[in-house]
């Protein structure tokens, strides 16, 4: 997904744009249900200001990880896939940013106290990526 009303699929080793735009959490589950890899980017952005569309509010670190807990509850644990977007020398920590490390120090241990176990953080950190980029 490139953008919240941006949505791509893999079809016969091609990239398809969709006609999928996330409405409501009816809409993520929907979508999870097909099987498609569900990507959760830019882990460490704690503003809800989103340039591409000012009229949505992008979500905060706990928000993705609301919707990850759900998607886990809902059985879609291996299609999500978790990052950061360290695309800003702001977002190093050298400046002042949250850093390549953010994820590992600050995310996992969150969601371990939320309930991920070592086999879950596995799944989403190692397995999951394993797969979805085997051809890469």
């Amino acid at each position: 997904m490139n953008r919240f009303d941006s949505v791509y699929v893999e079809r016969e080793g091609k990239l398809e744009e969709t006609d999928v735009v996330f409405a409501d959490e009816r809409h993520l589950h929907d979508l999870a249900d097909t099987g498609v890899w569900l990507e959760y980017d830019l882990f460490g952005m704690e503003n809800s200001y989103y340039p591409y569309n000012p009229d949505f509010d992008m979500p905060n670190d706990g928000g993705r990880m609301r919707q990850i807990l759900a998607l886990i509850a809902r059985g879609h644990a291996d299609q999500i896939l978790m990052s950061h977007d360290i695309a800003y020398k702001s977002s190093l920590t050298k400046y002042g940013g949250y850093g390549y490390h953010h994820l590992l120090v600050n995310v996992v241990p969150r969601l371990r106290r939320k309930g991920v176990d070592d086999a879950g953080l596995r799944r989403l950190l190692v397995e999951n990526p394993a797969r979805a980029f085997v051809f890469a």
